[in-house]
């Protein structure tokens, strides 16, 4: 098991063409946690993920990374998008293994890792279609394989449930949260989903757009899994945190 990865912001903000910024200032993700960012389009909640990613560098402030100071990609993260971004030229194992040999592992190797954690994901059978054989779910499938075959210690997620299907969408988030527990990685993920949020967080960081894109509240979610999206603690989360939207909807939409 990999030993998730501590990462912090300091003092950080982002600004960009046209006045749009984002001001964050400080958050630390702790190692082995399950963070959320949750918030209305336009709150930064991307740039945020970008920043972590080394896909974008921040107008002020630092990244610390395990409490060094970094810019750029980090070599033990990885990302997975609302698009999964596999090869469609390239079967499902292919897609795995060309992560392995781009780390330096033989085909062999490689072919045979791939085919291992495409069977943990429950995607055996499936090891040599290519993705415009398979469902949405099933690509994102591979996708969390390959990004779990560099085992990461930090795992980022932009979205990635938010075109599957209601049940698929859930039984994606059991086989996320299950990867997690056996990965030990730390993951921060965004969505604007209130119920994902809550499933999967340990933590939620609510963002707002208005005056500009910032951390408005942090709330720890101290619940044991696998949690039941009915139950009274959690409709109650839910009031609380579609009460916050809302709010910040009617600002930025003049209501």
């Amino acid at each position: 098991m990999s030993r998730g990865a501590t990462l912090s912001f300091r003092g950080l903000s982002k600004q960009f063409e046209g006045g749009t910024r984002v001001e964050v200032g400080d958050l630390d993700i702790k190692a082995a946690s399950f963070t959320v960012l949750l918030g209305r389009s336009g709150c930064g909640k991307s740039t945020l993920l970008n920043i972590a990613a080394g896909l974008q560098q921040p107008s002020t402030g630092q990244l610390l990374y395990d409490g060094q100071a970094v810019s750029g990609n980090q070599p033990d993260s990885a990302l997975i998008f609302q698009q999964n971004n596999l090869f469609p030229w390239m079967s499902a194992v292919e897609n795995i293994a060309i992560a392995l040999l781009n780390r330096g592992l033989d085909r062999e190797a490689a072919t045979r890792r791939a085919e291992q954690l495409l069977a943990d994901v429950g995607l055996a059978e499936f090891a040599r279609h290519r993705p415009a054989a398979l469902s949405g779910g099933m690509c994102q499938r591979i996708a969390l394989a390959r990004a779990l075959a560099l085992e990461p210690r930090l795992l980022l997620l932009d979205e990635p449930f938010s075109a599957l299907d209601a049940q698929t969408r859930r039984l994606m988030q059991d086989q996320l949260l299950r990867a997690w527990n056996t990965s030990g990685a730390t993951v921060l993920m965004v969505t604007h989903d209130l119920q994902e949020a809550l499933l999967l967080a340990d933590r939620i960081v609510l963002m707002a757009s208005t005056p500009h894109g910032r951390i408005a509240q942090i709330l720890e979610i101290d619940l044991p899994r696998p949690r039941q999206v009915r139950s009274a603690q959690l409709l109650d989360l839910q009031e609380r945190l579609d009460a916050f939207l809302t709010h910040e909807t009617r600002l930025a939409e003049h209501f």
